[in-house]
């Protein structure tokens, strides 16, 4: 952990700061976007299944094509491929508007723009991973990471409860022009930011052989295979619901968009509080095993309330633990990785982490619906829950020696 690990010093850096204020307005448009996306999804159909089907088509191409967008991001210059992807975010929502205004927005439309979409995902994961770090002096790389966990995890509480207001009361045009002025700030800066200088990386070798290389290091690594298998069977279950969040607010409680952005916002307060406690205590303490199995079992045991609580106000109250328990556990899973991994592959091997976990919460998420559509919402969620809480459990216990890295990588250069 560097010394500026708890802080906010990164911003003191002119290009960071262009960069993160850019940030802060995209990470917001996303959250929108992400609400209008599948709120359009259940609107138009009111079926679990296709609703689960959008949420996959958001996901399983980030995990199949993650470690190859991983090995480009590798081999190229981040700034250029940033503004490429915000203009990519910013199609999205436009498509959406101009589709609906054109009365051709139908099951097709919405998975092609879920398609779309996951396919910028796939290029923008390990690309913030490489372009942050180097927009500010190396000291400053924790305070990179607690200022990307907060602004997420502000954008996660804030951005889903104004759209849902929006759409219930203007619609989805309104929530998308939204979407798409949010994204305008970070195409504009773009072109502005200048890389400070790098350290000596390893020759280029050609495209296979560094594709390669990052499933080798993954798998070579204890430390970052523990995590990756952990990943797995954690955020298979609990990304999974709060992707679905819409079937519990709405096809549970019955309290439409708004109680869909206050049950997503919920999940956002609970993951705040989680950036917050980070910034307090700073990283060194997500290496500690107990604490990281306690965190994912209050993210399984409170995402398995949640679909199951008597009452909207007590599944609310559950979201929030949700949310605190999967941004500790994710946080933590991935500190490990990020400590164990070289700067030059930190595309390639962040890019797995992306994959596994995707890949994950978009099998468990179909799975779920479609066996909902034959037993029950709550209780295939349930069993589900109860699965991955064994399966984690199971293996933490027999892989329970300490993550802490032979050196710190983070205080290198990123």
């Amino acid at each position: 952990m560097t010394k500026s690990a708890k802080g906010f010093s990164a911003l003191k850096d002119a290009m960071f700061r262009r960069y993160f204020f850019g940030a802060v307005f995209a990470t917001n448009a996303t959250w929108i976007f992400r609400v209008l996306l599948l709120w359009t999804a259940w609107d138009l159909t009111h079926s679990t299944s296709f609703t689960g089907i959008v949420t996959t088509m958001m996901l399983l191409p980030v995990a199949l094509t993650s470690p190859i967008f991983g090995t480009w991001v590798d081999r190229t210059d981040p700034v250029r491929l940033y503004a490429l992807v915000s203009v990519g975010y910013l199609l999205c929502p436009a498509t959406l508007l101009v589709l609906s205004n054109a009365g051709a927005l139908n099951k097709v439309a919405v998975l092609g723009i879920a398609i779309f979409y996951s396919l910028v995902v796939a290029v923008f994961q390990p690309l913030r991973q490489s372009l942050g770090p180097r927009l500010t002096s190396p000291d400053h790389i924790g305070s990179v990471m607690v200022l990307a966990s907060l602004n997420h995890n502000a954008g996660r509480l804030i951005a889903p409860a104004i759209a849902g207001v929006v759409i219930a009361k203007f619609g989805i045009n309104t929530a998308s022009a939204m979407s798409i002025a949010l994204y305008v700030p970070s195409i504009l800066i773009a072109p502005t930011l200048i890389l400070r200088a790098s350290e000596n990386r390893p020759e280029k070798k050609n495209f296979l052989r560094d594709f390669s290389d990052g499933f080798v290091t993954a798998w070579t690594h204890r430390p970052i295979r523990k995590a990756l298998l952990l990943g797995v069977f954690t955020f298979g279950p609990i990304s999974s619901l709060s992707e679905m969040i819409t079937l519990v607010a709405d096809g549970i409680f019955e309290k439409g968009a708004q109680g869909l952005g206050m049950m997503t916002s919920a999940f956002g307060i609970g993951a705040l509080a989680a950036s917050a406690t980070q910034v307090m205590l700073g990283t060194a303490h997500l290496h500690n095993n107990l604490l990281r199995l306690a965190v994912i079992i209050v993210g399984l045991l409170s995402g398995g309330v949640m679909v199951t609580a008597a009452s909207f106000e007590a599944a609310l109250i559950a979201a929030v633990l949700f949310g605190f328990g999967a941004i500790m556990a994710a946080v933590s899973l991935q500190v490990s990785i990020q400590a164990n991994v070289a700067d030059h592959m930190r595309g390639r091997v962040m890019s797995l982490w992306m994959m596994s976990a995707t890949l994950a919460t978009s099998i468990t998420a179909v799975g779920i619906t479609w066996a909902a559509e034959y037993f029950g919402f709550q209780p295939v969620a349930r069993l589900v829950f109860i699965t991955a809480l064994v399966i984690v459990t199971a293996l933490a216990l027999y892989t329970r020696d300490s993550d802490q890295p032979a050196c710190d990588t983070t205080s290198k250069n990123a």
